[in-house]
Formats: C-alpha cells, sequence, structure tokens
C-alpha cells in the first residue's frame, strides 16, 4: 500500500513511500493540493474552485486555469509514484473530492486529537490518560502555523480562508500547549512543563500569563536568576511594545521570588497522570462487541479486581485490552500500562508503579516484597486505578503450563494480594496461558474473572478483508474466517497474500491448493517463507532488536548495507503483507511474529554451530551493545541462554565448548575472511555460558557487538582484529574508534571526550589514558611494530604518541608530535607496513603524508605530500601491502 503524509503545520511538504514531493507546479497547485486536504468532507465543484483561486478571470478561463493546474498537480504526484493522484483525488467533470482515508494529514491528526479530548467524559481532565494523550499528539504534531509561507495573492478568497483557518488552528494550538503546561506544573514536573511552556511562549509572545508560568517553571527548579531574567523580558516587551507595566500578579510572583519563599509558598500537590508508554495504538477496530461490553461491565459496575484475558497469539488481547481501557480511562483516577515482553523481574517493575500512584516523590521505597504489595494495595484502596500487564505469557514456563519461569514466581504473590484482599482497583493481564494462580483464585473469589478470546465473526472477517480493497462474498468470507479460526493476525495475512498473489481474487485464493494452517506459526511460516532475502533480514533483526528501529538503524545493522531505496521498498513490502508495524519514530513486529522469528532464529544458530555451516551466526548479532540493559538482558534470555541449554543438553559443557573453538577455527580458514557478527557472537555465548575463553584465538578477525564489560579475558588474543559495536570496561563516554597493539597486548579506543584509552588485554585493565586533543577522537592506529599510536581529531590534527616507555602503557604515555596542516576534521589516520609514515584523511577531501622520522624529530613538521582529488570528504584510507 502507497504511503503519503501531507504536512501542513508549519509549511506545506508531502511524501510518498517516505519519499519527499519538492517540485511542485505553482503555488496554487500546492495550494489547491492542501484546501482540498482540508475540506475533505465533501466535493467541491470544479466552478467554485476556479472562482475561489482565479476571480479576476472569466468563468471559463478560470476553469481552463484550474484543468491546467489539476493535470500539472496529478503529473507531479504521479511521477513521485504511479497511480498516486487516482488515489488521492475522486475526479469527475464536475467536482474534485479529496480521500483523506488515502493520507496522514498533520492538520486532521490534530484536530482529531482535540476534538477526541472535547467529546470525552471524564471527571478530571489531568486524571484522564485519554486525554492527555490526545493532548500529546496534538502538541507533537503542531510545528508551526497552517501553511506557513504560503501566499496566493491574487485568490483573496483563499487568503480569508486560510486566515481563518490559520488562526483557528493557532488558538486551538495554545489551548493544547496551556493545558500541558498547567497539568505537568501540578505534577511537579517541571523540566516538561517548561519545555511546552517555551513552545507556547513563541505561539503568543504577548500572553503575560504565559512568562509567569515560565518564571514559575524556572524559579521550581532552582533558577530564580532566570526567571528575574524572564521578567525582564517580559517588562521591556511590554514598555516598547505597548508602553504598559506589567499586572500586580506579575509583581507578585517576582516579590516572592526574590526573597526565596516561592517554592514553599507555591509549590501544590502534583495530579496523578496515567502511563501509556507501553500501550498499543488501536487503529481499526472490527468485532469484539460483545467481548468489549463484557469487560466494560466488570471494569465499571461488578467490582471485579483481576481480570484475565486469554487466547493465542495474533488474536486481539492487546488490541481490545487497550480499546477498552481507553474508552474507560475516565472512570479511574490513573491508568498504569505495562508490558511484560522483555521479562522484567517484579521487584525491577513495582517500583515505578508505586511511584505512578503516589501523590508525591517517594524517596525510599519498601525493601522487602512483601512491604511493596502491602503499599501497592493500600494506593490501590485508595484510589481507582486500572493497572494493565500486557503479555504475561512472557514470565510463564512452557511446561508445565500456568507455571512461572525461575525467578518469576513471586509474580503469584502479586495476582494472590490483588485478587483475594479486598480493593477499589483492577489488575487487567493479557495472556496466551491462565496463570496457575488466577486458576485458583477465580474458583474461590467472585472479585477474579477471565475472558478466553475466539475467532472473530464473519462479519468482522469480512471487514477486516474489506479494508484491503478486497470484494469478498458473505460465503468467501465465512470460508476465510473458518480457515483461519477468525484470527485477526492470520486474516491480514491472508488478506494480503490475495493482493499479492491472486490480484484480490478471493475465490481464485481459496480454489488454489493453499494448505489450511492448522494455527498461526504455519502461517507465518508460510508468509515469511516468500519473502526476499532482504525482507527476511529486516524480520529478524527486528526481532532481535526487542524495540521498534528506525530505518537507519536498521541500515547499520544489516549485514552488506543495502542501500536506501533498496531497504525502504523491502520495508513497504513487510507493511503491505501486515508484518511490519509503525510504532512512534520507527518500526517493530507483533508480539507473535517476533517470538516465532526467535525460535527459528535459535533452531538455526544452534544447527549452524553444530554442523559447522555458518550463515545465520555471521549475518545476526544475538546481542547488542548500544541497547537498555532490559533489552539486552531479554536478548540473553531469548538467544544465548536458548543456544547454550540445547548444545550443553546434547554435547555438554566441553562438547559446547569445543563446537564453539571449532566454528572460529574455520572463521581462521575462510578466505576472504568473513566480516559479520560470528566472531562476536562466538565470543557472547562463550562468555554467557561460562566456558574457558583462556587462549581462544580471536586475531584478525572482525569483532562486532562483542559486550567485554567486566568480562576476564585471560590470554585470549585479539593482534590484528577489528572491532565495531563493542563496549569495554571503564569508558567515560562514546567509543568512536578501537585497535589493538600488533602483539595483542593491549586495545584503544579513541572517545568522544576528546581521550584515547588503553586497556591491557590480559586482565581488561584501564593501563592509560591520553589526552591532548581538543575535541572528539575520530580514528586511531598503532604502528606496526606497536611502539606509536596515531590519533585523528575533530580539531583537525593528527597526534603521535609514544607508548614505550618504562611506564606506559601501564603509566602516563606522552605526545611525539602534533601534526597540523588540514583545515577539516581527520576522518582516518593508518601506518605504511614499514611504519615509516602515517597517512591521514579529511573532511577538507584531501589525504595527507607525513614522515615518521622528520615527524619525531621536528615535533610539528609540515606533510611530506598532500593528495587531492576527491570532491568530497575522504572516509577511509589503507596501504597496500
Amino acid at each position: 500500500m502507497t504511503s503519503i503524509d501531507l504536512n501542513l503545520l508549519g509549511g506545506l511538504s508531502v511524501s510518498i513511500d517516505g519519499r519527499q514531493v519538492t517540485r511542485f507546479p505553482t503555488e496554487k497547485a500546492r495550494a489547491l493540493l492542501a484546501y482540498l486536504s482540508i475540506e475533505s468532507s465533501r466535493p467541491h465543484s470544479r466552478i467554485m474552485l476556479a472562482g475561489l483561486f482565479w476571480p479576476e478571470v472569466t468563468d471559463r478561463q478560470a476553469l481552463t486555469n484550474l484543468r491546467n493546474t489539476l493535470y500539472r498537480l496529478r503529473k507531479t504526484l504521479d511521477d513521485a509514484a504511479s497511480g498516486t493522484s487516482a488515489l488521492l483525488m475522486n475526479i469527475s467533470s464536475h467536482s474534485l473530492k479529496f480521500n483523506e482515508a488515502q493520507a496522514t494529514i498533520d492538520a486532521r491528526v490534530f484536530q482529531t486529537s482535540m476534538d477526541a479530548m472535547d467529546s470525552h467524559t471524564h471527571v478530571s481532565l489531568a486524571a484522564c490518560g485519554q486525554c492527555l494523550a490526545d493532548l500529546a499528539t496534538a502538541a507533537e504534531v503542531y510545528r508551526g502555523d497552517l501553511l506557513q509561507g504560503l501566499s496566493v495573492s491574487d485568490a483573496p478568497a483563499f487568503e480569508e480562508w486560510l486566515l481563518l483557518r490559520r488562526e483557528y488552528l493557532h488558538l486551538q494550538a495554545i489551548r493544547a500547549l496551556t493545558d500541558l503546561t498547567t497539568i505537568l506544573e501540578k505534577r511537579k514536573q517541571y523540566a516538561q512543563a517548561y519545555a511546552f511552556g517555551a513552545r507556547l511562549l513563541a505561539l503568543d509572545l504577548f500572553r503575560e500569563e504565559t512568562h509567569r508560568q515560565i518564571m514559575r517553571l524556572l524559579a521550581h527548579q532552582g533558577m530564580p536568576e532566570r526567571a528575574l531574567a524572564q521578567f525582564e523580558v517580559l517588562r521591556k516587551l511590554l514598555r516598547e511594545e505597548m508602553d504598559v507595566e506589567p499586572d500586580k500578579q506579575t509583581s507578585e510572583l517576582v516579590r516572592q521570588i526574590s526573597v526565596g519563599a516561592f517554592g514553599e509558598a507555591t509549590a501544590q500537590a502534583p495530579v496523578l497522570m496515567s502511563d501509556w508508554v507501553d500501550a498499543p495504538l488501536v487503529g481499526s477496530f472490527f468485532g469484539r462487541e460483545d467481548e468489549a461490553n463484557q469487560l466494560q461491565e466488570w471494569l465499571l459496575h461488578d467490582s471485579r479486581q483481576l481480570i484475565t484475558l486469554l487466547g493465542m497469539g495474533g488474536v486481539g488481547k492487546s488490541t481490545l485490552a487497550a480499546h477498552t481501557a481507553r474508552a474507560v480511562s475516565g472512570h479511574f483516577d490513573v491508568v498504569i500500562w505495562r508490558s511484560l515482553l522483555n521479562g522484567p523481574l517484579l521487584p525491577d517493575l513495582l517500583p515505578s508503579i508505586i511511584q505512578g500512584l503516589s501523590n508525591e516523590p517517594l524517596d525510599m521505597l519498601p525493601d522487602n516484597l512483601d512491604k511493596s504489595l502491602s503499599l501497592l494495595l493500600d494506593q490501590l484502596r485508595q484510589r481507582r486505578c486500572l493497572l494493565v500487564f500486557d503479555n504475561f505469557e512472557t514470565i510463564l514456563q512452557g511446561e508445565p503450563a500456568g507455571h512461572y519461569r525461575p525467578g518469576y514466581e513471586d509474580y503469584g504473590q502479586l495476582l494472590h494480594h490483588l485478587g483475594a484482599f479486598e480493593h477499589r482497583s483492577c489488575l487487567l493481564l493479557t495472556s496466551r496461558e491462565r496463570p496457575l494462580a488466577v486458576a485458583r483464585l477465580e474458583r474461590s473469589y467472585d472479585s477474579v474473572r477471565s475472558l478466553p478470546l475466539r475467532g472473530l465473526s464473519v462479519e468482522a472477517s469480512q471487514s477486516i478483508l474489506q479494508e484491503y480493497g478486497l470484494m469478498v462474498r458473505p460465503q468467501a468470507a465465512a470460508t476465510l474466517a473458518r480457515r483461519y479460526s477468525g484470527n485477526p493476525l492470520a486474516l491480514n495475512l491472508a488478506a494480503q497474500s490475495i493482493q499479492d498473489l491472486f490480484l484480490g481474487d478471493v475465490d481464485a485464493f481459496l480454489s488454489d491448493k493453499t494448505p489450511i494452517f492448522a494455527d498461526i506459526r504455519d502461517i507465518l511460516e508460510e508468509q515469511i517463507g516468500r519473502l526476499a532475502p532482504l525482507e527476511q533480514e529486516i524480520m529478524f533483526w527486528l526481532a532481535i532488536a526487542r524495540e521498534p528501529q528506525t530505518p537507519a538503524a536498521l541500515k547499520l545493522a544489516l549485514f552488506g548495507a543495502p542501500d536506501a531505496g533498496e531497504l525502504l521498498d523491502a520495508m513497504r513490502g513487510l507493511q503491505r503483507r501486515s508484518l511490519l508495524e509503525k510504532a512512534g519514530t520507527g518500526f517493530g513486529l507483533q508480539n507473535v511474529v517476533t517470538e516465532y522469528l526467535a525460535d527459528r532464529l535459535v533452531d538455526q544458530i544452534s544447527n549452524e554451530i553444530s554442523n559447522g555451516h555458518i550463515d545465520y551466526l555471521d549475518r545476526f548479532a544475538l546481542l547488542h551493545t548500544q541497547v537498555s540493559e532490559a533489552i539486552r538482558q531479554s536478548q540473553r534470555r531469548l538467544f544465548l541462554d536458548p543456544v547454550t541449554r540445547r548444545l550443553m543438553a546434547t554435547r555438554g559443557p566441553a562438547g559446547f565448548a569445543a563446537m564453539l573453538r571449532a566454528t572460529l577455527d574455520k572463521l581462521h580458514t575462510e578466505n576472504p575472511p568473513r566480516i559479520g557478527y560470528a566472531a562476536g557472537n562466538i565470543l557472547n555465548l562463550m562468555l554467557h555460558a561460562g566456558l574457558d575463553v583462556d587462549g581462544a584465538d580471536f586475531s584478525h578477525l572482525t569483532l562486532r557487538q562483542a559486550h567485554l564489560q567486566g568480562m576476564h579475558l585471560p590470554q585470549v588474543r585479539f593482534a590484528g582484529s577489528g572491532f565495531s559495536g563493542c563496549t569495554f570496561t571503564d569508558t567515560t563516554n562514546v567509543i568512536t574508534s578501537v585497535a589493538f597493539s600488533p602483539d595483542g597486548r593491549f586495545v584503544a579506543a579513541g572517545s568522544a571526550d576528546n581521550t584515547i584509552r588503553l586497556w591491557r588485554t590480559a586482565d581488561g585493565m584501564l593501563a592509560t589514558v591520553l589526552s591532548g586533543h581538543e575535541y572528539v577522537v575520530t580514528s586511531i592506529a598503532f604502528s606496526p611494530d606497536g611502539r606509536l599510536l596515531a590519533s585523528g581529531s575533530i580539531d583537525a590534527t593528527v597526534r603521535l604518541w609514544d607508548i614505550t616507555g618504562p611506564n606506559t602503557p601501564s603509566g602516563q604515555g606522552h605526545q611525539r608530535a602534533v601534526l597540523r596542516g588540514h583545515e577539516g576534521s581527520i576522518q582516518a589516520v593508518a601506518f605504511s607496513p614499514d611504519g615509516g609514515t602515517v597517512a591521514s584523511a579529511s573532511r577538507d577531501t584531501s589525504i595527507r603524508l607525513w614522515d615518521v622520522s622528520k615527524v619525531l624529530a621536528a615535533g610539528s613538521p609540515d606533510a611530506s605530500a598532500v593528495l587531492r582529488g576527491h570532491h568530497a570528504l575522504v572516509l577511509s584510507l589503507d596501504f597496500s601491502p
């Protein structure tokens, strides 16, 4: 499906499938497209549009102008992506209408969010999670005035329409930002409130109330001087522009800030704010009316304290939970949604929930589980709260069913407390399995209920298929619903297959010898088996990442680095197949898809280590270093643990170690050498399994995503190895470059804190820190004899360091020379094979060669040669052997 985005707030921009449309034929063509997209609720006659945009010519000439402009506008859109204009506009000989369902329009998202907030019933705006989410969405998409910078001076009626629309949306934005700033100030979230307040002030500079709010927020954050400076800005503005003084309220606020009594005098109790950070967005919602009504009845009228939504993967548990939770959120003081997808331990999960339910910041939290559960129960009795734990099956064992994984047994204690002891709130679970504690509680307590989700009805299934543009007879819809058990995810996948492989012909799909899949894993196997190699790689990377990824992040991770066009095409293909979902600023997978791919990856990696055939082991990093510890722990649990357990179970620890060493030996024999993730995966597996790494030979191999922080690496050989995305012990900033000494005894890392660190590989201890560069160190290289280290920096200098003195690298090290001459940052440095020359590549498009003997003699000589010819920055260089 073609993805079309129209951004009208802050200026007009159009993107189709991620590509910007930049060359519109005229301003009136841009204005026509914007007008039709905003006024999309009805068709517009050609004669009306002609008069709107060309009022000063005859009707006939105006219609001709409209026809020509429309032709050129359609051509511009179709040049960007064939068929776009037909998707966006219904055009007849008499009228034009914009198809709003075919595009995402930021102005419409903004207005829809504001309308949803205005129409929602709640006890308090500050306590309504749904309305606060709507306000945040509105604030996020409002990037400036409607069609900022667009002007059609010879069309006064259009200009008047634009002025009124622009002013209306401007006032709505002020209202949204005002509400957000006020609520966050009451919650004592002063930094966030200040960010929204600053945006509010930019929209209305003369709003004295906003200036006061900014002053209060600065004072609350311990910046009274800045608060008083803000007052001087206001006073000068009012005097120069309006010849008035600030009012009495402002003067009184200044007095309070000046005497230091402001914080104590004006501090207010915070208002609880719902936390929807883990909740999925709910798009089209088909069927489930009975289930949604039952769930609302339990939540609002029957005082159920523990509810579990049960069903297989992809059946829509999370969607129903999110739909219902948002619908009833106005009846609760606070809603907190937590996903258990990455298996948080209960002691790690409870503090954020307890703090979220508290009126005041808690300096000390209970030091044991019993006290924490007691405090949580007190909070749930004091106010009406809705807690949602999504993906509860993540913490359950596969066998026996309903039992907890080791380390997660205390969740049973939590369920017992919230199900058996009286309170005013509710915990809603979604799970593929019924936890054993729920089964026991449900037999004894009326406050505990479970709601199994079955497949969708034929009518709801038909609605899903019709959303893909398929004309489906009721009989065919019933057959498909039966074939896929009404599973929404399965129906989405089947609908896409009908579109892609059968050109939308449902009957042909049904008459084909397509297997009737027993469950969704079969569906996924069938669907993923048809994907192109790049599409499969994207899917596996997203499954490993465990969180949404941007296209840029995927491009960096993918083996072979496809160009941007190929990557975006593949991602669009996955979206069309319902396998890729937009999530915030990135893309992710449905949970059931993620788990299917994780299992398949474990199988493949285990087989490759067993039989010595390297493929996926080199294409995918099983552990990522530049992620949160929670994600990394999840990756250990889902990938390193199963591979280790499986192979140890069949071969034992010694056999597993032998297989890894044999795979490592195989890497040394391959020509050309592999530059993927195999070596890093092997090292991570050895360290994770606690195997003996003494003497392991990783020399001259490329290691990517090796997590070495705090690891003991006795006699591990890294001579000539390349490192990328690895983490080491004791760095205070981002590592930008890594190099091993030729003898493998030391590893050096250039850092964003302008320094170079050297560690001993024998014990992983820091040997020395080399300081001298004025900006980020971008590249480092050892001389062939290991006596010198060259470094390049954004400060446009190359520096040579002597690391052979009696106290180095175990001591200080010292700078031998500073090489100047480049006019831009250094991108790469390298020594010649004989060590007599240092080469440096720069953003200034040149390469410079430096004679090492002269450098050491003179301290800061000129380059011996300057090589020119590139027309842009030089990113990398190397010497021939």
